[in-house]
């Protein structure tokens, strides 16, 4: 977590998604939140509504206390078939590693 901070702190947004998001795959709730802002922001990776629902989703499902509002903000902006998405992916594990051929 703490290399995310000094990359974002840096304006090394890239760095600090990558960081961030090995640790939000291994459940890390604050790693989680920060993931989904930058998904929402498009910082450091391409801007993606539906990735930024599913990684603030499953921060606020940890009780992650500023996951919430966030979460309502990203909602708000997408299309019900696209939070059913969101919602899909919030179920899937974070890591596939059977991708199909």
């Amino acid at each position: 977590l703490k290399a995310g901070l000094s990359a974002y702190a840096a304006q090394n947004e890239s760095l600090a998604f990558a960081s961030w998001r090995v640790v939000a795959e291994r459940g890390n709730s604050e790693a989680q939140l920060r993931i989904g802002l930058l998904y929402a922001r498009g910082e450091g990776t391409g801007q993606d509504m539906i990735e930024a629902y599913r990684w603030l989703k499953l921060a606020a499902d940890q009780g992650h206390k500023r996951a919430p509002p966030e979460l309502s903000h990203v909602a708000a902006q997408l299309a019900p078939a696209e939070r059913a998405i969101a919602e899909s992916l919030v179920k899937l594990p974070a890591i596939d590693g059977t991708k199909a051929q």
